[in-house]
């Protein structure tokens, strides 16, 4: 697929990818954290798939970088889709620690255990094999009472 991306309201730059089904990525050099960045990327005039699958904004000195790589709505099993890219991004990333959180959705889309375990089960494997010696912690989030399919049941005494 061809994306656009535009830094700062700056010339545009078509990326086109080649098909090939492999992450591939495009670097913007000379940002600053003291400022803010507009990022702005488009898929007008395309008429194949692009699946962007995140930003990475890597510090320009030492601290803590912080990166969000969750997609909105997926459950554990969803993620088992991406399980053959994480050795690219581990590649690129190459984090310290990782950080799972993982069973929101789950409890509200999809209530079948051994698809989440499945699904948890991969991601954690595949970061394990790609990224040694990285640190993974697994969080349990709270669920919410917003439609689970296990609702709250009420105790009477």
């Amino acid at each position: 697929g061809t994306m656009t991306v535009a830094v700062n309201d700056e010339q545009p730059v078509n990326i086109k990818g080649g098909g090939s089904g492999n992450i591939a990525s495009y670097k913007i050099s000379n940002l600053s954290f003291s400022k803010s960045t507009k990022v702005a990327i488009t898929t007008s005039n395309n008429t194949e798939t692009v699946a962007l699958l995140g930003l990475y904004a890597e510090g320009d000195s030492k601290g803590v970088e912080v990166n969000k790589m969750g997609n909105g709505y997926s459950t554990a099993y969803n993620y088992t889709a991406i399980t053959p890219y994480i050795p690219q991004t581990a590649k690129v990333i190459s984090p310290d620690i990782l950080f799972i959180i993982l069973g929101t959705n789950d409890a509200g889309m999809d209530s079948d255990v051994s698809r989440y375990e499945e699904g948890i089960s991969a991601l954690i494997d595949a970061w394990k094999l790609a990224s040694p010696n990285t640190g993974i912690v697994i969080i349990a989030p709270a669920i919410a009472d917003g439609g689970s399919r296990y609702p709250r049941q009420e105790i009477s005494s």
